[in-house]
């Protein structure tokens, strides 16, 4: 995992402390920006809360993931650490599960973070961050709607999600 704890905690402290910013700054900003190799490309037009979006490429700043920065009169444009840390806001749901698990369990094992085919082990529990729920025997997070024993839903609330996390692993 390429991914240091601190880092880690500092984004998903933002996505605890301030889940009305976060979504909107994904929504908004990420969902309407192109990422290419190590490169991540902001229209300003389309940041409609300038200290939200400050605050989080911040943190990215202070943890080292942003190495660079250009901008001209329509676009700001950052470039990464390497390509796998454009990942770091596309996979956020990634991040705040595994902190939820550390949080919780002494013991867990996961794969790469800032990989699509993010996984979590606790004990002889697997969770998947996925929208596609293929086995009964794992456990699935999703920001879909869905009801089932073995899906929990992420809805921008922290300590319910967690809970609902500690909930289904007994």
């Amino acid at each position: 995992m390429i991914l240091n704890y601190k880092l880690l905690i500092d984004i998903t402290d933002y996505i605890i402390l301030y889940p009305i910013r976060w979504y909107n700054f994904i929504k908004r900003v990420i969902n309407s920006s192109t990422a290419y190799n190590n490169i991540l490309i902001v229209t300003k037009k389309i940041i409609s809360d300038r200290n939200a979006f400050d605050e989080i490429i911040g943190i990215l700043k202070r943890n080292q993931i942003i190495v660079e920065i250009s901008e001209n009169i329509d676009f700001l444009i950052y470039y990464f650490k390497n390509d796998k840390y454009v990942n770091v806001l596309s996979n956020w749901l990634n991040l705040i599960t595994l902190r939820a698990t550390v949080d919780l369990y002494k013991e867990v094992k996961c794969g790469d973070p800032l990989l699509e085919e993010f996984f979590i082990i606790v004990g002889d529990k697997k969770i998947i961050i996925s929208d596609v729920f293929l086995d009964d025997n794992n456990i699935y997070v999703t920001l879909l709607k869905h009801r089932a024993e073995n899906i929990i839903n992420y809805t921008y609330s922290y300590y319910p999600f967690k809970n609902e996390i500690a909930n289904i692993i007994q």
